[in-house]
């Protein structure tokens, strides 16, 4: 079977690699292409890796929105968005000549937005599958405006899948997705997929040891200074050093950065250990039930992703609700998802 899949994170890939893993251990054989879009920082430095265990056979990298905002030009992002096509076809090496496979294939896009347009624009008559891209996936829901004035001009993706020829929509919690989008959820078992693996079969490149007699305590982080949550880089340093402060002193602290975050937690904060980025944090399933006591994120789909691994799951975005400046509203309703599922438990 021919699959392109389109990807910004190391969450992505990690969605994505879960799902081809499937395929293998059910004996289902994929030709794969991989086109990443560029985002996080060091994410193409994992290619080589993607090509060396026969995840994908070829690996296109196309510029991010900002990027391709600024090449096309403002009159033709207005007026002329189809010209997309033709410049990224020639810009992006082995895009172009991929074009037959794309088209053959079944697509994959992960977190559909302006970003991904290309594939809009040139391949509009095919139907489209979206991989959730995080939590704010379950409740981030296009204008009735937005929705129509894209219809009308018919010049990209509705983001969040909400566009007609997105069909299906691979979610790690499908029941709580939009009732729009439920009707086209495919559930992603993270767990179950994980206990098939062998640990030969994720590469993780990182050097800690998770051997201690203490207590443990997992912070997975956010990105929300670049984000746009907080006014400074201090404001989220902070936010976490506050944090960490009310961890009983019998925990052993271990923090999981944001793989688009450049802050180096080791230098602001003494006595943690720090799993670098380009580490899924989903990959602690590996390591069994209970690996770590407790779990603290503000309002992150990464520690409610890590199941039975974490016994507690604290979600602390309403104890800092006044420093973030948008999204206020969406992020409650987060965390009440959260709260919800937790109780439920």
């Amino acid at each position: 079977m021919k699959n392109t899949f389109v990807a910004t994170t190391i969450y992505h890939l990690y969605l994505i690699i879960l799902l081809l893993e499937k395929d293998r251990l059910d004996n289902v054989v994929n030709n794969n292409l991989l086109v990443i879009i560029e985002h996080t920082d060091n994410l193409e430095g994992i290619i080589d890796n993607l090509l060396k265990y026969n995840y994908f056979r070829k690996v296109v990298v196309i510029p991010n929105k900002k990027t391709q905002k600024k090449i096309l030009g403002k009159f033709n992002y207005i007026f002329n968005r189809k010209e997309l096509i033709k410049i990224l076809d020639n810009q992006c090496i082995g895009l172009k000549e991929e074009e037959k496979f794309i088209e053959n294939s079944k697509i994959f896009i992960s977190d559909i937005d302006s970003s991904k347009n290309y594939f809009y624009l040139k391949f509009k008559s095919k139907n489209f599958s979206m991989i959730e891209g995080g939590s704010l996936t379950y409740v981030l829901i296009p204008s009735k405006f937005k929705i129509l004035k894209k219809k009308f001009f018919k010049n990209g993706f509705i983001e969040n899948g909400f566009d007609y020829n997105v069909k299906e929509v691979y979610a790690l919690n499908p029941i709580k997705l939009p009732k729009i989008l439920a009707k086209k959820a495919v559930k992603i078992d993270i767990e179950a997929i994980s206990k098939r693996l062998s640990n030969e079969r994720i590469q993780i490149n990182f050097n800690i040891s998770l051997n201690t007699k203490e207590k443990k305590a997992l912070i997975i982080t956010q990105n929300i200074y670049d984000e746009g949550y907080v006014e400074s880089e201090i404001d989220k340093i902070n936010i976490y050093k506050n944090l960490i402060s009310k961890i009983p002193s019998n925990y052993k602290v271990f923090i999981k950065v944001h793989p688009r975050e450049r802050t180096d937690y080791a230098l602001h904060i003494d006595d943690v250990t720090v799993f670098p980025k380009t580490f899924p944090a989903e990959l602690f399933l590996l390591l069994g039930n209970n690996t770590f006591d407790v779990g603290y994120t503000l309002f992150s789909t990464a520690l409610d992703n890590l199941k039975d691994c974490v016994k507690n799951k604290k979600f602390v975005a309403l104890d800092y609700i006044q420093n973030f400046k948008k999204n206020k509203d969406q992020i409650k309703e987060v965390i009440e998802l959260y709260q919800t599922q937790i109780n439920d438990d």
